[in-house]
């Protein structure tokens, strides 16, 4: 696929069809009164899974001195599958991460409605020396349940010793079997993602629900 200049505008539709109406999704915290009183909704369980603070996550790293992966922009299609690779600019150009987007998936885009045989400019940002990304622009929504997905490959660059801070993990195979694709859903605060798990060797593949922070990481 061809690949956008980083400097290209992020919100950038392109509308070649009529546009269609969406629903943004959202979050609720649906409690009973005396469990508000003990507990916050950002704490409670949630769809996805338990909340987390940045603290309380152990985010893979990358091994010192691994070849650092690149920002991209590209298009997707809402007409059709739309797949963009991240590497290490190594000699193999080892996987980093690998998004892919179903047709129909982009709803909205700064506010604008992206209809069905439009696209839209996607940035993806690598998180700097470790494992994550923030996908861009931060208001991009997706069609619920669209079935966008990220896939972190992390078994040439990554560096599983960030285990050995925490008591939680037996050794490091228990740490890189617990790693799941945490999304950030308000600030400082993670939610492992629907579908997260692993996906071949040294590998983890969870939903993409829309623009902003995801890492790779598990519970302290």
């Amino acid at each position: 696929m061809k690949t956008v200049p980083q400097n290209y505008p992020t919100h950038k539709i392109r509308q070649t069809g009529p546009e269609r109406q969406s629903r943004t999704p959202f979050w609720r915290c649906s409690l009973p009164l005396t469990a508000l009183l003990t507990a916050g909704c950002s704490d409670i369980l949630t769809p996805g899974g338990d909340t987390l603070t940045t603290a309380n996550l152990l985010i893979l790293a990358q091994q010192p001195g691994a070849p650092a992966p690149a920002e991209g922009s590209f298009y997707v299609v809402n007409s059709r599958v739309s797949t963009h690779s991240v590497v290490h600019p190594d000699q193999f150009n080892n996987s980093y991460l690998t998004v892919r987007f179903p047709g129909g998936c982009v709803s909205q885009v700064g506010g604008l409605a992206v209809g069905a045989a439009d696209s839209a400019v996607v940035t993806v940002r690598p998180r700097q020396g470790s494992y994550g990304m923030t996908l861009l622009p931060d208001d991009l929504t997706l069609t619920d349940s669209c079935g966008a997905t990220a896939t972190f490959t992390f078994g040439r660059y990554g560096d599983l010793s960030v285990a050995d801070r925490s008591s939680t993990y037996l050794d490091r195979a228990a740490y890189a079997a617990a790693l799941n694709i945490w999304r950030e859903i308000s600030p400082t605060r993670w939610q492992v993602v629907p579908g997260s798990g692993p996906s071949g060797n040294d590998a983890v593949t969870g939903m993409v629900q829309s623009g902003g922070m995801y890492v790779l990481a598990a519970p302290r």
